[in-house]
């Protein structure tokens, strides 16, 4: 923390404390306990990532608004063409930061909208049964170890409504922290998505709110799509 009050002032570091106090104490409140950390990040990434299907633009422009730091800007959007766009940046909560990240890309058979969250330091079984519980997600998931074995990649179809992807990534073979926890939407044509995604039971949104830089990674695509061929 010390580290990054020093690159960016302590005026910004305080707005974003305050920001963080609000996600946090609207949870607090309703529930009327203490959240865990594996709950406090399920909660950031359903406000950022499940109110409406992944849309780089817009979540661009909340990250903007609140003054989130930039990790990363990798890409660039294009109205026309084919292109990938990554972006990152740094959410404060009151029990540590995480890395919230988005990517968009267009291809010849269609486009990708991703929005996700990563902690490095968080533990994964714990957060994945959290993950489980509360969203009420398939017991029986496809699961799928990275080619040198130490990543493990677990993937829920259509979780948030047709062709959309709820991917956990995690480190649990080699025995190492950190969750990548990313929801994708695929789409076929040059519109962006507009349906809405259905809604966690568990929800819970704060009053008034309206990694590494995350990368979806090749073989996480790539399994995504062979996914999506075998349904």
């Amino acid at each position: 923390m010390q580290q990054i009050v020093g690159s960016v002032g302590t005026g910004r570091v305080m707005r974003w404390l305050m920001v963080a106090a609000a996600l946090n104490s609207g949870v607090e409140a309703a529930e009327g306990v203490k959240m865990d950390r594996n709950a406090s990040l399920l909660n950031s990434f359903q406000v950022f990532c499940t109110l409406q299907p992944p849309n780089f633009s817009a979540l661009d422009q909340r990250a903007k608004a609140m003054q989130l730091p930039v990790l990363k800007d990798l890409g660039e959007s294009k109205e026309s063409g084919y292109f990938t766009h990554s972006k990152s940046w740094i959410v404060p909560l009151k029990d540590g930061p995480h890395q919230l990240g988005a990517a968009e890309s267009k291809g010849p058979n269609g486009g990708m909208q991703t929005c996700g969250i990563v902690d490095e330091k968080a533990d994964a079984e714990a957060f994945g049964k959290t993950l489980r519980s509360a969203l009420k997600l398939d017991d029986s998931p496809k699961v799928k170890l990275s080619a040198d074995g130490k990543t493990r990649m677990t993937l829920w179809q259509n979780a948030f409504g047709s062709n959309t992807f709820l991917m956990l990534v995690d480190a649990t073979p080699i025995s190492q922290p950190g969750i990548n926890l990313l929801l994708s939407y695929n789409y076929p044509s040059t519109e962006l998505p507009t349906a809405q995604p259905s809604q966690p039971q568990s929800l819970q949104l704060p009053p008034g709110t309206d990694p590494k830089a995350f990368q979806s990674g090749q073989e996480a695509r790539q399994f995504m799509q062979e996914s999506k061929k075998q349904k």
